[in-house]
C-alpha cells in the first residue's frame, strides 16, 4: 500500500474502520474475504514499520553524537577541515555531516531535518 502522506493514510484507515460492519456483512454473504476484515490492522502495522529516512537520519546522527562524546579520539579523524578539500581526506565531506560540536548543534540540525519534511 503506497502512502504519500500521514493524512492520506489516516483518512483511508478511518474509512476502512468505519466500513468494517459492512465488510463483515459482505463476508457473511461471501462477497468479500476474511482478509478484507483484517486489512486495516495490516495497513496500520505496515505504516508503523515503514522505513522513514528522516527519522533514520536523526537516529544515526544522535548515535554518532553519543559515540563521539564517549570515544572522541576515534572520531577526530572524521572531522572536516577546509584544507581537506585539497587533500586525500575528501571523505570528511561526508563523515562530518554526522558529527556535531555540541548538543545545541545536534538539536538545531535535527530540527532542520524535521522542518524540511514538513513535520
Amino acid at each position: 500500500m503506497a502512502i504519500k502522506s500521514t493524512t492520506q493514510f489516516l483518512l483511508k484507515f478511518l474509512g476502512k474502520i468505519l466500513l468494517l460492519p459492512l465488510t463483515l456483512f459482505l463476508i457473511l454473504l461471501k462477497r468479500r474475504s476474511w482478509y478484507d476484515l483484517i486489512s486495516p490492522i495490516k495497513d496500520l502495522i505496515d505504516y508503523i514499520l515503514q522505513a522513514k529516512a528522516t527519522f533514520a537520519l536523526i537516529v544515526i546522527n544522535t548515535l554518532v553524537f553519543i559515540l563521539s562524546i564517549l570515544l572522541p579520539k576515534l572520531f577526530s579523524e572524521y572531522i572536516f577541515y577546509p584544507k581537506d578539500i585539497f587533500s586525500s581526506r575528501f571523505y570528511t565531506l561526508i563523515t562530518a555531516g554526522f558529527l556535531h560540536a555540541n548538543l545545541g548543534h545536534l538539536f538545531g540540525n535535527m530540527l532542520l531535518y524535521l522542518s524540511l519534511v514538513g513535520l
